[in-house]
């Protein structure tokens, strides 16, 4: 980040990173993309209790760590939202593992609370967890219309938390080949894999 693209800004809470924002002004889209974590230890570091959606007044249950760690970047995110949606006529919001969580948490808050509010976000997801409740499911389903989630084979993380969490969108299921090994089959790389053989069989 010492040289950025003058389109993109870094999301940041207490100098650490937690993604990128920006626009392509060819395509007229604005993104915004929370980064995954190195390993797995978060699953167990985070607290498991729901709680209401904080953005939103009657909008559901969520996961509580995952709203704490959303928390940490939404100033970031609102403070810089409608410069990256400058000139643009969508936004996609995308991120990886934990980063999967926060944006699925973050397309509602940023749809109703944030301007321009005037673009419905669309979602592709990677790996990702369960983030809510059935509650909280249905009210992100009915306001996100666009919500697609990639799932390696044999990653465990979109299988946890466990029931009564549950996700949200569509689930396009890849097989990322190679070994099988936890490690690998949520790495991102498996993920591209995974995701270049889905689309070379549905031309």
């Amino acid at each position: 980040m010492a040289d950025p693209h003058p389109a993109v800004t870094a999301m940041t809470a207490n100098t650490r990173v937690f993604g990128l924002m920006g626009h392509n002004a060819g395509t007229r889209t604005a993104f915004v993309s929370f980064r995954g974590t190195r390993d797995l230890d978060w699953l167990r570091d985070l607290d498991f209790e729901p709680e209401a959606y904080a953005p939103i007044a009657g909008f559901g249950q969520v996961h509580a760590g995952f709203q704490a760690t959303y928390q940490l970047v939404r100033t970031s995110v609102a403070a810089n939202l409608a410069a990256a949606c400058a000139g643009c006529d969508q936004i996609l919001l995308t991120g990886h593992s934990l980063g999967a969580a926060l944006a699925v948490l973050a397309a509602p808050d940023i749809f109703r609370n944030m301007p321009p509010n005037t673009l419905e976000p669309r979602l592709v997801t990677f790996a990702g967890p369960r983030v809510g409740l059935s509650d909280f499911v249905t009210s992100f389903n009915t306001a996100i219309e666009s919500c697609f989630r990639v799932v390696n084979f044999l990653d465990i993380v979109p299988h946890v938390p466990p029931a009564p969490y549950t996700h949200v969108g569509a689930e396009i299921a890849v097989d990322s080949g190679g070994p099988i090994d936890l490690a690998w089959r949520h790495d991102l790389a498996a993920y591209r894999d995974g995701l270049t053989a889905w689309i070379a069989a549905h031309p």
